[in-house]
């Protein structure tokens, strides 16, 4: 991704920005997570909440803006697999999958389209450009 030089940078949309937020805010000691957000379903409300979700952000590559962007998303995805496990482990539970690393692997998926979808486009562009 880095080096795509045809790829304009831009800003993040809001809503990736909201969510990129929500992911880095996320406080698995807050009193107001309830046991269906918890343990190995954590990050659930972080990736869904409102309606605000992953597919819903991450629409084309115009809303993510940048690599940067996309590399803090994937960052913040996989802090919150990571919390998932530790809360997990705090008590003693050994789940055989964790709601956030299916979350996880949306995430990326769906970047790769947003990223596809901006090389077509620059391909596109230059194909019929005089």
């Amino acid at each position: 991704m880095d080096e795509a030089t045809d790829i304009e940078t831009r800003e993040p949309s809001k809503d990736v920005v909201a969510l990129l937020d929500r992911l880095d805010s996320a406080d698995p000691d807050s009193e107001d997570v309830d046991e269906d957000n918890a343990n190995e379903n954590w990050g659930h409300a972080q990736f869904t909440g409102g309606d605000l979700t992953i597919r819903s952000a991450l629409v084309d590559w115009e809303a993510v803006g940048n690599t940067s962007t996309a590399f803090k998303l994937i960052a913040a995805a996989a802090r919150t697999c990571k919390v998932a496990r530790a809360l997990c482990a705090a008590k003693g539970r050994s789940p055989r999958v964790y709601l956030a690393d299916e979350y996880f692997d949306l995430l990326l998926v769906q970047l790769q389209r947003c990223w596809e979808g901006a090389q077509v486009s620059i391909s596109t562009l230059h194909r019929f450009n005089c």
